[in-house]
């Protein structure tokens, strides 16, 4: 993002009294409602943690991140700025409890739920935004040449996200498990979550809107095309006959799915005789 772009989503965001992380951070949060199976899921998110426990802490070498698991309910909907306020006071409150780490949590879930090594928590959101800019000022890595390419690849994570800011743009970028998504819905993701950027950064409205719609135009036609189900029924029709209908037109198909058990037409059909 231009850095007069990200100038001026910066300020928008700094007149609703979020930070610049929080705001991309919120965006990302938005762009996996859209695409998760549950609204309400769980952020990794890498902190600093730098702690002043030695007066020359600031001068040691060594990894101080830590591991914050930010929780995320966009189960009601609301406004983004609702939302990212939401968020951004949920992550204050973590930030009160870092001497907690997110892989204990992670490891203490583990232990109840008995999952094992699996993975649970694989969607990771890295900003050093506020910390250092990246300009030759700061850092001569300049002779080294421009950066055209760059991956991480930490086990268990599915997709990390991380975001820093190079001459005063806006530089962030996905590293993905590519195998374990359909082919072109990480490019969807990425590219609506570009566009609610762009639009946050340049219209106020976006901000107070009570939906967005972040579907690419194919996504939502496709949806659109699946859920057209309707359909001319005869007056004189009963709807036991509609569904015995379908028993005998498709008797494995799914007629019934719940949280804990599914249905064919064939053992709908079977139940309702029966009963």
């Amino acid at each position: 993002m231009s850095p007069n772009i990200w100038q001026q989503l910066k300020q928008r965001g700094q007149n609703a009294g979020l930070t610049p992380s929080v705001i991309l951070l919120a965006a990302f949060a938005e762009v996996l409602t859209v695409w998760s199976k549950n609204p309400r899921f769980t952020i990794n998110l890498t902190v600093l943690e730098r702690l002043p426990i030695h007066p020359q802490i600031n001068q040691i070498v060594g990894d101080f991140t830590n591991t914050n698991l930010l929780a995320v309910d966009n189960s009601i909907p609301n406004t983004f700025i609702a939302r990212a306020l939401q968020i951004q006071q949920q992550l204050l409150q973590d930030l009160d409890h870092l001497q907690i780490s997110g892989v204990e949590v992670l490891r203490e879930l583990a232990r109840r739920q008995k999952t094992g090594l699996t993975a649970i928590m694989p969607i990771v959101f890295s900003s050093v935004l506020g910390l250092s800019s990246f300009t030759q000022g700061d850092l001569e890595f300049s002779f080294l040449g421009e950066i055209v390419y760059g991956i991480s690849q930490t086990p268990q994570v599915s997709l990390d996200y991380q975001v820093t800011e190079q001459n005063g743009a806006l530089i962030f970028n996905w590293d993905v498990v590519e195998e374990l998504f359909p082919d072109g819905l990480l490019d969807d993701m990425f590219g609506a979550y570009c566009d609610l950027l762009q639009q946050l950064a340049t219209d106020d409205e976006v901000w107070y809107a009570p939906e967005r719609s972040l579907l690419p135009p194919t996504q939502r036609k496709q949806r659109l095309a699946v859920n057209a189900t309707d359909k001319p029924i005869p007056e004189t029709a009963l709807l036991h006959t509609l569904v015995f209908q379908q028993v005998s037109l498709r008797p494995q198909q799914m007629a019934v799915v719940t949280s804990d058990r599914t249905l064919t037409y064939l053992e709908v059909g079977d139940r309702a005789i029966n009963w």
